[in-house]
């Protein structure tokens, strides 16, 4: 039995020059629109975010920057999850700190 299409709600993204560039080349390589890349990646963020995949290493992923914009890790938590140092953790939460104040100043 075929299910019905579920009604879509548009969302307006705003991204950097260089995550627009990436964006490009995904979709350039998948042979499909920048927008609908950004949606196929959306999608699997949100499904890992919120419900889960049957992607393992994404899921991880995710969790991960969940836990890293909620602050329910610590710094060297972080830092093994990634492989990275808890010196990197640190400076891309202060980036993340800086960008959201920035975001929340030009609203």
């Amino acid at each position: 039995m075929a299910h019905a299409a579920q009604p879509m709600r548009q969302i307006n993204l705003k991204v950097s020059e260089k995550v627009y560039a990436k964006l490009e080349k995904l979709a350039k390589d998948a042979d499909t629109p920048v927008s609908t890349t950004a949606g196929f990646l959306f999608d699997a963020a949100y499904a890992a975010r919120v419900k889960g995949t049957p992607d393992a290493d994404l899921d991880a992923h995710v969790a991960v920057v969940g836990l890293a914009t909620e602050g329910g890790a610590s710094r060297e938590q972080l830092a093994t999850a990634t492989g990275l140092t808890p010196e990197v953790i640190q400076r891309m939460q202060d980036a993340w700190i800086r960008v959201l104040r920035e975001r929340r100043r030009g609203q």
